[in-house]
């Protein structure tokens, strides 16, 4: 039965994801610009550049800090629930899912802004990282302490 709630919710979550990053709020992206032209003048290549631009834009007073925040927080968050389903399926080393999430996370903004229904944001793609490492490494030594715990007779 955990294994179906678990099935569930990780097609629930995929479900979700294609919504947010793909369906979800993306009107104005399309512009009368070309594709390269798009491209370029969207695309963020330049690490923290975006989380800096919005540290000061608070500091100046011309944007509010919900936004920001949301922001911040948003891409951190979205790909938790990725680590668990991964560590639940994969059972991969902390480098190998390292290296498989941002080939993920890469890919998909790559799609986003080919799309034109997001720009391509190194800073996203950060986030994201750090959110899914967060809960990939927790699993990790939770699961580890607990297989510690049984094979010396602590846990039941």
């Amino acid at each position: 039965m955990k294994r179906v709630i678990n099935v569930c919710l990780c097609i629930l979550y995929i479900l979700f994801l294609i919504t947010i990053l793909f369906l979800y709020g993306r009107g104005g992206v399309w512009t009368n610009l070309s594709l390269k032209k798009n491209i370029l003048s969207t695309s963020n290549i330049i690490s923290c550049k975006t989380i800096a631009g919005y540290f000061l834009a608070i500091k100046n007073g011309t944007m509010n800090a919900d936004i920001p925040i949301k922001n911040i927080i948003g891409n951190i968050v979205l790909f938790m629930p990725y680590a668990y389903f991964a560590f639940c399926y994969t059972r991969m080393s902390t480098k190998k899912f390292l290296l498989t999430t941002l080939l993920i996370l890469i890919v998909l903004e790559i799609v986003q802004m080919l799309l034109r229904v997001g720009t391509f944001d190194v800073d996203d793609i950060l986030l994201n990282i750090m959110g899914a490492m967060m809960v990939y490494v927790c699993i990790q030594n939770v699961t580890k302490t607990k297989e510690s715990k049984k094979k010396i007779g602590l846990a039941s």
